[in-house]
């Protein structure tokens, strides 16, 4: 038996509380709560109260419809049916969880053995009955689900316009069956602008070809739809066009070189140029006497740029860089000319926007737009997406299902733009199964192994807190070794860097320990490389520099004459006078970004 509500127990602060779950008899003072909220324009309290409403789905959908018999102010009304068509969802929802498929919506063929067992009226309007739309669903009487989205249904002729509004929201959500149909009925007969305008967006986002048909042949000069009717004409290309394949072909080749730009952490650009200058293909596409800007070349903090007049496979063999893409030709932002829409539309639609798609996209061309200062900028995007429809329609804005990302950033009046591959094959680190916390970058990793200099077969390597094992998965994948050997004093990170080496060396010598990087010592280490953890976590109690002394005298110890260690250090003061009286010789030094901490790169060699 539930328990008595105390005296002077307030729904209006119960439903503060994030954990609140009303019981199905407070539903009647809740939606009376809801209505309050709505007369007092109290969006705070409305949600809160929604959102207690939606833990008792069926209970709160059957109470909306016993309440909107009666209600007759507008905007009480217009969110009675919003509560119901969000309690219809979550019901939906609910029962797909129950049922075992997730996929499953709203439809006459649904049941259940829910509270909600007696007969709801359809008669809903304060003034006339209605019935459900003849391309609406006919449910069972039985099956309360299907029973509220039929009334759902109904309430696309209620004679309050907000209502109806609401209705076609709710419906758009649930995207039930023949609403396409239903949707097109009603704009039809709708003569109020404003769900007009809804009608449009949700024949956008759930119709067919002969919802494509009737927006097409609206005026397109029709200052009252115009906008939404391009918004709408976009999202049916979209979904046109999603089943369709689309994927980055990283085997093209270029029919004339295309400037590429390539990420990485801070600190590590030389290294990557130097690494991308040293392969193969790039060697063979530069032919001598070439310009300089053919070769690869630090652009920025954390920014290489390199011609690329091969496949993109090529640049695979480089491992340092995190992310790629292709600057166009930055643009003016002009007012005149559509401001930040138009420049991106000219950028997108460019020739060498065009050959950059066309060369690495296999099947539809489908992009989306992301600001790099932040913002969603929606009316930009929009403005933009409907230019490059009309200038090139098979390019295709599809912010789910795009291959392509448009990188854009406006600065001191022009508009760069990058196209970046947005699902770009990427098979460099399939090795990483698991991971632990503040465990290596693979490409952090791979940078240390560079920095290790020239690979020796004979190399015993020894990673002293190995976390997920990247260090040695890059190490072996490298080249040639003796041995590799990793500690750790966290059992989950052991584990973790057990299924690495295992995804990336088969049956390779390894060894994993549990010790203290302070005191374990392999036999013959000729390479130390690690990425150690960095911050107060470690040691909090007595901090960093200590442990790294202590490491550091150890390490000089356990290493063979002409060993290496190669690591980041967090204090790079203490690490160097440590090395220098262990007997060390620094051999590299450079700073290198790892969050706010100010960290370098060192390399040591033991004479």
């Amino acid at each position: 038996m539930a328990k008595r509500r105390p005296p002077g127990f307030d729904f209006a602060s119960a439903v503060q509380a994030a954990g609140f779950t009303p019981r199905e008899s407070d539903v009647g003072a809740l939606l009376a709560l809801d209505a309050r909220a709505v007369g007092d324009d109290d969006d705070a309290l409305g949600k809160l109260t929604l959102r207690a409403l939606l833990r008792v789905p069926a209970a709160t959908a059957q109470a909306a419809v016993a309440v909107l018999e009666a209600e007759e102010d507008e905007a009480r009304r217009a969110r009675l049916v919003e509560v119901l068509g969000r309690a219809v969802e979550q019901l939906a929802e609910t029962l797909a969880e129950v049922e075992g498929d997730p996929a499953s919506g709203p439809g006459p063929s649904t049941s259940t053995s829910t509270s909600t067992s007696t007969s709801t009226s359809t008669s809903t309007s304060p003034s006339t009955s209605t019935s459900p739309s003849p391309s609406a669903p006919t449910s069972d009487d039985d099956d309360p689900l299907s029973r509220f989205t039929d009334l759902l249904f109904s309430l696309l002729e209620d004679p309050l316009p907000r209502a109806r509004r609401a209705a076609v929201r709710a419906l758009e959500r649930l995207d039930a069956g023949n609403l396409e149909a239903a949707l097109l009925e009603a704009w039809a007969r709708e003569d109020d602008d404003a769900n007009r305008r809804a009608l449009i967006e949700a024949l956008g986002h759930t119709g067919g070809e002969a919802a494509r048909a009737m927006i097409k042949a609206l005026p397109a000069d029709d200052p009252a739809l115009s906008r939404v009717r391009e918004r709408a004409l976009l999202a049916l290309e979209r979904d046109r066009v999603r089943g369709a394949e689309s994927a980055i072909d990283i085997d093209a080749v270029p029919a004339q070189p295309i400037r590429v730009l390539l990420r990485t952490r801070r600190g590590l650009e030389q290294l990557l140029a130097a690494e991308l200058a040293a392969l193969p293909a790039f060697v063979a596409a530069r032919p001598p006497g070439s310009l300089p800007e053919l070769a690869a070349h630090v652009t920025g903090p954390g920014h290489v740029a390199a011609t690329l007049a091969s496949p993109l496979r090529t640049l695979l063999g480089s491992r340092i860089w995190e992310s790629l893409g292709f600057p166009l030709t930055r643009q003016r932002i002009d007012t005149s000319a559509g401001g930040e829409a138009g420049a991106l539309a000219a950028a997108l639609t460019s020739p060498e926007a065009e050959r950059v798609l066309t060369t690495f996209t296999r099947g539809a061309l489908r992009y989306r737009i992301g600001w790099t200062g932040g913002g969603k900028r929606r009316a930009e995007v929009y403005g933009a997406a409907a230019l490059i429809s009309a200038r090139r329609p098979a390019l295709v804005n599809d912010p789910r299902a795009a291959t392509w990302n448009a990188a854009a950033r406006d600065h001191a009046g022009w508009l760069e733009v990058v196209l970046e591959p947005w699902r770009l094959p990427d098979p460099r680190f399939a090795y990483r199964l698991a991971t632990v916390k503040a465990a290596s970058h693979p490409t952090i990793a791979a940078a240390l192994v560079r920095l290790a200099g020239p690979l020796r077969a004979d190399d015993v390597v020894w990673d002293p807190v190995t976390g997920s094992g990247l260090e040695l998965c890059e190490r072996g994948l490298a080249g040639p070794f003796a041995h590799l050997h990793g500690s750790d004093l966290d059992p989950a990170a052991l584990a973790a860097a057990r299924q690495n080496l295992d995804a990336a060396l088969p049956g390779a010598a390894v060894t994993l320990t549990e010790a203290d990087a302070r005191t374990h010592a392999p036999p013959g280490v000729t390479l130390i490389i690690s990425n150690p953890p960095l911050g107060w976590r470690v040691a909090p109690d007595q901090g960093l520099a200590p442990l790294y002394d202590a490491f550091v005298a150890h390490a000089a110890r356990v290493l063979q004459p002409g060993g290496r260690l190669v690591w980041i250090s967090a204090l790079p003061e203490v690490t160097r006078a440590a090395a220098a009286r262990a007997g060390l010789r620094e051999t590299h030094r450079s700073p290198i970004e790892m969050g706010c901490l100010r960290t370098e790169l060192e390399v040591y060699h033991k004479p």
